[in-house]
């Protein structure tokens, strides 16, 4: 009986740790076929695409069928052909190119140009374009056959040192007379990073640095006081160097502001570049972040603060309540692992700034990291109580970010490495 009982007992652990195994694998199978980038999402977009190349083909045909003898394109007659020959589809019945054609099953539209090209348009394009795809972008030529440089004084940047009284980053190194330099060039991978009205915004797979990888092992610096009034305005001034190639939309404005809590903020612009730096915003908006994470306002504490009114962009008074509301989070807590893996990676510079107010005020830079998003502080006010203000130097890289313009991207033609779309422009 007794080595019944133990045989018993035995089975019984058995049993245990076979459900316990059989639960473990039923999670991880139903996490491969419904998770993000599972089995089932994956077999849905290969269908979209799919139907996407099938819908694009029947469009194709009926313009092959629709040359006339002398080689040339009329719109009405492949207006006609598509709407005879293709069952569900509408058109905008357009005099002159594009043509733009719907299918009514799928929603799906496309463009018909004079070249006979036909490229899919809005929400259908959309859908093939997928975040994190590679997009062949070259900031540093003009033409698709890169056969015309983008000048060369445009695809440079120096930051300078700067005062308070006028912009810089307030670091004195040995590059350039105390500046620092950033440089284009073709070597930078380019991400889709967000797809919104049919624009797409592109992001560097790795972060950017400076020249002279020497000093701080290439890490842009902020100091001081001039660090924190002018960040968002050197950030954009180094990003801009990379919207000038073929395909960036450099019809686009991108706005930031200068000074301090007290100044009468400048609100300026960087024009005729497509290009600019990330945000806290950009980061939200993708990690879906909506509420603030703290907020601080001490009153009765006063402390000097930054101010583009002095050489030292120090303020020669003291004041209070320079709080502000601010965001902190770890990048465990966004769910969507490809938004984790294309924002939160090596530390960079946001353009975007703000202050903490406590015993004392912290003037910060937002940075994201593989930790998440947080700031540091380039400038540290005092009271007259406390010792003397904090003067410190911020290091992290650059990371732009490129809005292309619309139907730039070529959709005809996808290659595909280990499961990752890359697409050429057009």
């Amino acid at each position: 009986m007794k080595n019944l009982k133990n045989e018993k007992a035995i089975t019984l652990i058995a049993l245990v740790i076979t459900i316990i195994v059989l639960l473990i694998l039923a999670g991880v199978s139903i996490s491969m076929l419904t998770g993000e980038n599972g089995i089932l999402q994956k077999a849905d977009a290969a269908k979209t695409q799919t139907s996407i190349g099938q819908e694009k083909e029947q469009i194709q045909l009926e313009v092959l069928a629709s040359y006339e003898t002398n080689g040339s394109l009329r719109v009405e007659i492949i207006n006609n052909n598509i709407k005879n020959h293709i069952n569900g589809v509408a058109t905008d019945d357009a005099t002159e190119f594009p043509l733009t054609v719907t299918y009514s099953s799928t929603g799906n539209k496309y463009e018909v140009y004079s070249d006979g090209t036909v490229n899919p348009k809005g929400p259908s394009a959309e859908k093939l374009i997928q975040i994190g795809d590679y997009i062949n972008y070259d900031p540093t030529y003009l033409d698709i056959a890169k056969t015309q440089r983008v000048d060369s004084s445009k695809l440079t940047y120096t930051s300078p040192t700067g005062s308070g009284t006028s912009h810089g980053n307030g670091y004195t190194s040995s590059e350039d007379n105390g500046g620092q330099t950033y440089t284009a060039s073709s070597d930078i991978k380019w991400r889709v990073l967000n797809i919104s009205n049919n624009k797409v915004e592109l992001i560097s797979e790795e972060v950017v640095k400076k020249d002279a990888t020497n000093q701080n092992s290439g890490k842009f610096v902020l100091n001081g006081a001039v660090g924190y009034l002018y960040a968002e305005k050197e950030l954009n001034e180094i990003c801009k160097i990379y919207g000038y190639g073929y395909g960036a939309d450099t019809s686009i404005v991108t706005e930031y502001n200068i000074g301090g809590p007290l100044d009468a903020l400048t609100s300026n612009t960087i024009n005729e570049s497509g290009a600019r730096s990330i945000t806290v915003d950009d980061v939200n908006v993708l990690a879906k972040i909506s509420s603030y994470t703290g907020e601080t306002n001490q009153s009765g504490v006063y402390v000097y603060y930054p101010t583009v009114n002095t050489l030292d962009g120090v303020s020669t008074t003291t004041e209070t309540g320079l709080g502000g509301s601010y965001y902190h989070y770890k990048s465990s807590e966004i769910n969507d692992s490809n938004i984790r893996s294309l924002i939160f990676n090596e530390k960079y510079f946001l353009a975007s700034r703000y202050k903490v107010m406590t015993n004392v005020a912290n003037f910060c830079t937002y940075i994201a990291s593989d930790e998440g998003l947080g700031a540091d502080y380039s400038f540290r006010g005092r009271s007259v109580n406390w010792n003397s203000n904090e003067i410190r130097e911020i290091t992290a890289y650059i990371r732009p970010i490129v809005t292309l313009k619309t139907g730039v991207i070529d959709t005809s033609n996808i290659i595909q490495n280990n499961g990752i779309n890359t697409w050429n422009l057009k």
